[in-house]
């Protein structure tokens, strides 16, 4: 690993200077140099994109969550409601929706928070852009005395990423 630093910042050092010797670096590198500065960029990559998800990790901690395939499998059964935080504008836009999920966005969430369906006892799963919103909903339900909670991990984007049906409104036919 350290070879793979000095690697890449004699690369870096070498690339910021504007004289022609910069391009000289680039012949005097031997194949393994090559290799270990490409598998250096891999590596920040793949940390890169890991550390997108550290936020989402300690947000869930002692929380009930769903993955999307979790989600889509629940919903083949008896389905739960989702309740979809999102804006409406965004929830009836071209992202769209779950399939039979119900829009109060989470500015209204509060003081619409009755028209949550509670004649039958079924799981309640909050779905938000990134599921940031969702898990500060969580405390507000269970103070409600709904037990049965969900956070769809990730978000809808995390939905959108796995490529499951999205549903739309249908438009309105134009005059």
């Amino acid at each position: 690993m350290l070879t793979i630093a000095f690697s890449l910042s004699r690369i870096t050092v070498q690339a910021q200077d504007s004289s022609p010797s910069a391009l000289a670096f680039f012949q005097h590198l031997t194949p393994w140099e090559y290799i270990l500065g490409a598998s250096g960029l891999l590596i920040l990559a793949v940390l890169f994109m890991k550390i997108q998800q550290i936020p989402s990790h300690f947000r869930a901690k002692g929380k009930s969550t769903l993955d999307p395939e979790q989600l889509e499998g629940l919903m083949t059964n008896s389905p739960p409601q989702i309740v979809d935080l999102r804006p409406r504008e965004q929830f009836e836009g071209k992202k769209g929706y779950i399939r039979g999920a119900l829009n109060i966005p989470y500015t209204e969430f509060r003081k619409r928070i009755d028209e949550l369906d509670t004649s039958h006892p079924r799981p309640i799963v909050l779905v938000d852009e990134t599921d940031k919103f969702s898990h500060e909903l969580i405390p507000l339900l269970e103070r409600q005395g709904h037990r049965w909670l969900y956070v769809l991990k990730g978000g809808y984007r995390a939905w959108r990423r796995s490529k499951y049906p999205i549903y739309h409104l249908p438009t309105k036919p134009k005059k």
